[in-house]
């Protein structure tokens, strides 16, 4: 997935880690950053989102593993795309792609509904963890 070795020749832009290269290199390769995204991002985020998440956290160690495991991720697709979760990835591919994703517009949608409800697990278990905390202070 994602043609990459773990933390194998990882590009980073500050945080965010630069999946396919610049985007020069996204265009020789790809012909724009469209063909990219439809080619390679698309398919593996239909088929798994919280896989995708796991690989980049792999590749570009920028997330811890329980957080790429609920949605996290810091990806920078060429210049149009800086996303800070899996959610956001997702959105912005389909802002930016609009109708173009095809047969994978259904699975798409539903890999971003998967997403959301990945974060939304960790925002509970994060004010669950701060209430027990302040009961245990308090208490």
């Amino acid at each position: 997935m994602m043609g990459y070795v773990p933390s194998e020749n990882k590009q980073m832009d500050g945080e965010h880690g630069i999946l396919g290269g610049s985007e020069d290199k996204i265009k020789a390769r790809f012909g724009s950053v469209e063909n990219f995204l439809k080619q390679v991002v698309v398919p593996q985020l239909a088929a798994g989102p919280q896989a995708f998440a796991l690989m980049a956290q792999r590749k570009f160690g920028n997330v811890d593993k329980v957080a790429a495991e609920n949605g996290a991720l810091k990806l920078q697709i060429g210049d149009k795309i800086i996303a800070n979760s899996l959610s956001d990835l997702i959105g912005q591919v389909q802002s930016l792609l609009g109708n173009q994703v095809g047969d994978m517009a259904q699975a798409l949608e539903a890999s971003k509904k998967q997403a959301e409800a990945l974060q939304q697990n960790i925002r509970e278990a994060v004010k669950k963890a701060k209430r027990e905390g302040e009961e245990e202070a308090g208490g």
